[in-house]
């Protein structure tokens, strides 16, 4: 029988389950992931963390389950939606995550798409425009942070891959 890794990184940990075709669950392991909360409603974390998180994690559901590797046919991620990284060409992060909650993008959001285009807006984000998403959280960056603004190769935003 094959199972499935699942991962997900929430806003304050990281989950990793094994299991199996039939949703059973074989083995799990999780650890909690500090918020860094900054000035003018900012909430960040450092996605460093998250990475080495993941890894130990995934290693140790992997190795409770007493399966073999070959048995796992394919791994599930999931994380929070619109929290926002910057990293470089080889996909190493810049600085901390723009998280979901922070509320300081709105005060530079550059442009917020006319009612038009919302439709176009949500088919690339999921969700309606608002003060905190992920292009509020790069007019954020750019404003504050410059130098990681134009270090950066791309922004990462949170979403589901199989």
């Amino acid at each position: 029988m094959s199972h499935v890794v699942a991962i997900d990184l929430g806003s304050t940990g990281v989950k990793v389950a094994v299991v199996d075709a039939a949703g059973v669950l074989r083995s799990s392991a999780s650890e909690v992931l500090p918020l860094v909360f900054v000035g003018d409603h900012g909430v960040e974390q450092d996605p460093e963390l998250w990475w080495s998180a993941i890894g130990r994690c995934s290693r140790k559901a992997v190795a409770d389950s007493g399966l073999r590797h070959c048995e796992m046919l394919s791994v599930a991620v999931t994380s929070q939606f619109m929290s926002t990284v910057a990293v470089d060409a080889s996909g190493r992060p810049l600085g901390n995550a723009i998280m979901w909650m922070d509320g300081r993008g709105g005060a530079y959001r550059r442009m917020v798409p006319d009612r038009s285009a919302y439709g176009t807006f949500i088919d690339m984000h999921g969700l309606v425009p608002s003060l905190n998403d992920s292009v509020a959280h790069i007019d954020l960056i750019r404003s504050l942070h410059p130098d990681i603004y134009e270090a950066a190769a791309a922004f990462e935003i949170g979403r589901a891959h199989v």
